[in-house]
């Protein structure tokens, strides 16, 4: 754990996450789901599709339906992509437009599964997912037949993972949680760990007895003196503490 004291105490981590999602913590669902969808600057558009089903799913068969501008049912898609291969329960498969990412330097919170010409949506386009081999929409965005700026320079996750199994129905953005254009850093990794407010709407769970813990302000240093600032009472000892963890940060691999 680290701080900006970096004081040298031994420290047990607590066991809370450090922001609950906005789902349940086990969320399972009926069929396959999209969870992200990325609508950054230049092809930077990518999806993101979970399997809670609880089994391995094998993805043959399953056609994601690109409907551009407004472009109905009956008119057929504009573009689409068979996908191959499974899908174990509990992952998410990424999908990106082949140019994805060319020169913006971010970091992926996971990992690319497959490139395909037809994620090059706008902001105002729907999708769906449809087994091919039963004629099923197994999830949608957007609302396919209506041009509206669903999502346009912004990166959408989802909170809620009812499917949407009626591509034609009007679009429900309360389900989805809004980021900035190009946040990409949870793209490949579900469940999401954050509920789009910085809150945290979960419950804490921690195994240690509140009267066993350590306050923050009990570890560290006072600082006062800059040739002894890592002066703490309890240096060297071992302590699960209780604290409010205002950020997580990848680049410095702690709190």
């Amino acid at each position: 754990m680290r701080s900006r004291f970096a004081v040298p105490v031994a420290l047990a981590l607590l066991t809370v996450p450090l922001a609950a999602p906005a789902m349940a913590a086990d969320p399972s669902t009926d069929g396959l789901v999209i969870t992200e969808y990325v609508e950054g600057t230049s092809f930077n558009k990518a999806i993101e599709i979970y399997n809670g089903t609880g089994a391995t799913v094998d993805l043959e068969g399953l056609e994601l339906r690109l409907y551009s501008n407004g472009r109905p049912l009956a008119d057929g898609p504009n573009a689409t992509h068979a996908f191959t291969g499974e899908l174990a329960d509990g992952d998410v498969y990424v999908l990106t437009h082949p140019s994805f990412n060319d020169d913006e330097g971010f970091v992926l919170g996971g990992e690319v599964d497959a490139t395909s010409g037809a994620v090059n949506f706008n902001g105002d386009d729907a999708f769906t997912l449809v087994d091919t081999t039963t004629g099923e929409v197994v999830d949608s965005f957007g609302q396919v037949g209506v041009r509206e700026t669903y999502g346009q320079d912004v990166t959408l996750r989802r909170t809620d993972l009812t499917r949407d199994t009626v591509a034609d129905d009007a679009w429900d953005d309360s389900a989805w949680a809004s980021f900035p254009s190009n946040a990409v850093d949870q793209l490949g990794v579900f469940p999401d760990d954050s509920d789009g407010d910085g809150g945290d709407d979960g419950e804490v769970v921690c195994d240690t007895p509140s009267d066993e813990l350590t306050l923050i302000s009990e570890i560290q240093g006072s600082g006062i003196d800059p040739t002894e600032r890592f002066d703490s009472p309890l240096d060297g000892q071992t302590h699960t503490i209780r604290a409010v963890v205002t950020m997580a940060d990848s680049d410095l691999n702690g709190y």
